[in-house]
């Protein structure tokens, strides 16, 4: 194995040419690299979502439709349960309130529910004001309706990727918005890097993911599979119908090795939610801890770095394979931004529009404008709230390991597909890393990059967006 750093974004605009030319000479360091030698096998990249809500929902005997209006009922994949739980709390006490009722489905049932447009009528979750709970820990509440109309689907991937029966529900009053980028990888148990010599390539992710691990010595993750057929106890992976799975085949090589036939293991009795991966693979029993690896959404790893690893990943054309952030440690999701790791996809916004194109409640279209980025949305909190706040909203979406759309410098439209150079009309890069890693405010090289800016601090290059001088890739 070697080490590296990668290119500037001139190297980036598909997997072939990721990376062609390894260390990058000179320059900043946009990334740690790790080179897998000695494997030649063909195909596979993985990342994953649709995860689980990082914490329950609590009982409660509360009918929804009592709960405070305007009201926005949102079904959405499990990955986008933590931003929905910090935002929910925020507008429920802010200037302007508003209530989420919300409830986490598999990306392509959202989308079910949303182009189908049945009431629906599972126990739904909220958040509690601070008059309600002022110390509220974090876990949405429960509240039941025996029929709520749905105002917003968000999915955890391209809705492209699912079914054809599904996409030919779509009527022609919903439209798709795109939201924040989610990343995905696979993730070892903490202190196994080294035994995975840091990182996984396609090839390896091909033979591991379809069974055949043990078959082809791909070493570490060489354990036997169960006798049954039902998978290899080390190797954890979730349903063909998640976006964790769909994004993860797509990115990989579909025609290959197709969600439906990735080959794992769910713990027996279990719900299939990323909380499984996570405890499986982190539990993993010591005579199989080198063996294991699972799938999982980059942000949810980052809330258990103490007991995950994330691999390095090499995609189909690089000679390099890359972390999502700088570093192992970082959190900048730097190499995610400038295409040198390439296992992520967009959210997908699903709301009935007008005839103009503009979604027709005002609510949702409010929620569009925060989590787009593309404009400054200031939430101050109504008079009178114990513990004031005047935050953007993109702090929330940041704060939530989502990538606002604005600290992207490369795009696609598919899952898995082409990535181009992408200039954000107005950038959030410098803003968005403060966010992530507050210690770069002190990081003087980082200063010299994100050069802080207000009115009586014109910018010399670039323009003062959100008190940093932001220049367009």
């Amino acid at each position: 194995m070697q080490l590296g750093v990668s290119h500037g974004l001139h190297d980036v605009m598909s997997c072939e040419h990721l990376c062609d030319h390894g260390p990058a000479q000179g320059g900043s360091v946009l990334g740690v690299a790790t080179r897998r030698w000695g494997w030649q096998w063909m195909s596979a990249v993985l990342g994953c979502l649709a995860i689980n809500p990082v914490v329950v929902a609590q009982t409660a005997e509360v009918d929804c439709e009592s709960l405070p209006e305007p009201r926005v009922v949102i079904v959405h994949g499990d990955t986008q349960s933590s931003m929905l739980a910090e935002l929910g709390r925020v507008l429920r006490d802010a200037e302007e309130p508003m209530t989420l009722v919300h409830f986490p489905r598999s990306t392509c049932s959202v989308a079910s529910d949303v182009f189908e447009g049945q009431p629906i009528t599972f126990t739904m979750r909220y958040e509690p004001s601070q008059a309600e709970d002022p110390d509220w820990d974090g876990t949405p509440l429960q509240c039941t309706t025996s029929g709520l109309t749905i105002d917003l689907g968000i999915g955890a991937t391209f809705i492209s990727s699912c079914s054809e029966s599904v996409q030919s529900l779509q009527p022609q009053d919903v439209a798709t918005f795109r939201g924040p980028v989610q990343a995905y990888g696979f993730v070892v148990p903490e202190g196994s890097l080294d035994a995975a010599g840091g990182g996984i390539t396609q090839e390896e992710a091909f033979f591991v993911f379809s069974g055949q691990g043990e078959a082809a010595n791909a070493v570490p993750w060489t354990a036997d599979p169960v006798a049954d057929g039902t998978g290899t106890p080390s190797v954890y992976i979730r349903r063909s119908t998640t976006s964790t799975l769909l994004t993860s085949a797509n990115n990989v090589a579909p025609d290959l090795l197709p969600p439906d036939r990735w080959v794992g293991y769910r713990l027996e009795g279990q719900e299939d939610r990323s909380s499984v991966v996570i405890a499986g693979v982190a539990n993993a029993p010591t005579n199989l801890r080198e063996a294991t690896i699972g799938i999982l959404g980059v942000e949810l790893y980052d809330r258990e770095r103490d007991r995950l690893d994330i691999l390095a990943y090499q995609a189909e054309g690089q000679h390099y394979g890359y972390y999502p952030d700088s570093s192992p440690t970082g959190r900048d999701k730097r190499n995610v931004r400038d295409g040198h790791y390439v296992p992520w996809g967009y959210t997908e916004y699903l709301a009935r529009v007008d005839s103009a194109g503009e979604p027709v409640h005002p609510q949702v279209a409010r929620l569009l404008q925060m989590v787009s980025g593309s404009e400054e949305v200031r939430l101050r909190s109504a008079a009178g709230v114990a513990e004031p706040f005047d935050m953007d909203a993109l702090e929330v979406i940041a704060e939530s390991g989502l990538i606002p759309d604005c600290a992207m410098e490369v795009s696609r439209t598919s899952d898995g597909g082409e990535l181009a150079r992408y200039q954000p009309a107005l950038p959030c890069g410098c803003f968005y890393e403060t966010i992530q890693d507050p210690e770069l405010l002190e990081d003087v090289e980082w200063q010299a990059k994100c050069v802080s800016c207000n009115e009586e601090k014109p910018c010399a290059e670039g323009t003062c967006l959100r008190g940093y001088c932001e220049v367009q890739p």
